[in-house]
């Protein structure tokens, strides 16, 4: 059930989603247009073709063809805000919990399978390592005791989302809209195909090679019945839950998956994703910084370089929250259960991630604070 669906008009304003305003674990439900998602409406009886989750900080979680990804709120283009709809559930701690929850199915494999059998019947085959973007959605509030429909998560769809749920529509939806200038309407298509604006990111390389090395990775794994409470399946359904998986194994098994799992990784590139746009942001900072002790900026570039800043604030250091305790989960398994290379190879990754994002928080601050003592 896919989004990034477009219409032929042209617009003269966009929307965006407000950041700001949303809550974890929020649900958004959009209408498309394509003649796939025409087709979902009208055997799902309802006016949406798709959901997403909002998990706070800059990203959305969503199942399309390739795969569970994280997409953030700044490649969503909104043509017509009618076409969509936002879903809270009253006890923000659901939400949070839900959000939280809902990180660890990034990465998994489409279910098409699974979407199709939750209208039609027939013996549709099933993927455990698959999902569809209502599963998610629903697997998310489902797993930490809050279901939000009265069947399975596997069976519900996206407009079961707006019958009898336990959640509630938020009004109005935060939306911001901002103008086009004769520039940016000429090039509009692309704003609203956010599969193409994702297909060149860092992010979408990464889902890639996420998969890529979980198909080599997850026939080595035996079958195994875990403590419920870590909600992990053996064999797992993703890289994510592979690396968490191997804490439960023998040494010998372990050791075995982590030498195939490591170097496929590197070869990759893995490791190595997020850090050239991470340099990218910081050296735009330090310019910038530069240029405003020069008095370079125009009042009207200055004060839009302020709000831009202020407003990215709370995300990168939520962000860099989450990689900090990734960095410790993963130092504590290796120094304290498991040696296993693949663990101290995480937790660096994430600590050099940490590190990096402290400073550009810290260029950050620099700048409004700098901005400010000059007005």
């Amino acid at each position: 059930m896919q989004g990034s669906d477009t219409s032929g008009e042209r617009p003269a304003s966009v929307w965006r989603f407000d950041h700001s305003a949303l809550q974890d674990g929020d649900v958004i439900l959009e209408r498309g247009h394509r003649p796939a998602s025409k087709v979902i409406m009208a055997v799902d009886g309802g006016p949406y073709s798709h959901v997403l989750l909002w998990l706070g900080g800059t990203d959305f979680l969503e199942a399309v063809e390739m795969g569970v990804r994280l997409i953030s709120y700044a490649r969503f283009f909104l043509r017509d805000p009618a076409d969509w709809m936002v879903l809270r559930h009253p006890d923000s701690k659901a939400g949070s919990l839900a959000a939280r929850e809902a990180r660890s199915f990034a990465h998994m494999e489409y279910g098409l399978g699974g979407a199709i059998a939750t209208k039609i019947p027939g013996a549709w085959k099933t993927n455990p390592a698959a999902m569809f973007c209502s599963q998610v959605v629903a697997a998310a509030y489902e797993n930490v005791g809050y279901p939000l429909v009265s069947k399975a998560s596997a069976k519900v769809s996206p407009n079961d989302l707006t019958r009898q749920s336990a959640l509630v529509p938020v009004s109005p939806i935060p939306l911001l809209e901002h103008v086009l200038s004769e520039e940016e309407h000429a090039d509009i298509d692309r704003w609203f195909d956010r599969d193409r604006a994702y297909a060149d990111t860092a992010m979408a390389r990464e889902v890639q090679a996420s998969q890529e090395v979980f198909e080599l990775i997850r026939g080595l794994y035996p079958k195994l019945t875990l403590p419920p409470e870590f909600r992990l399946a053996c064999p797992p359904r993703n890289l994510g839950e592979a690396f968490n998986v191997l804490q439960f194994l023998d040494w010998a098994t372990a050791s075995r998956i982590s030498g195939v799992m490591l170097p496929e990784l590197e070869q990759r590139g893995y490791f190595d994703f997020l850090f050239p746009g991470l340099n990218e942001l910081s050296e735009r900072l330090d310019g910038e910084t530069s240029a405003l002790a020069a008095g370079h900026f125009d009042p009207v570039t200055l004060a839009r370089l302020v709000a831009h800043y202020r407003d990215v604030l709370p995300s990168h250091r939520k962000t860099m929250g989450h990689h900090r305790d990734n960095a410790d989960a993963y130092g504590r398994l290796f120094m304290q259960l498991f040696p296993l290379p693949i663990f101290e190879r995480m937790a660096r990754m994430h600590r050099q991630i940490e590190t990096m994002l402290q400073s550009i928080i810290r260029l950050e601050e620099e700048f409004v604070a700098a901005s400010a003592r000059r007005q």
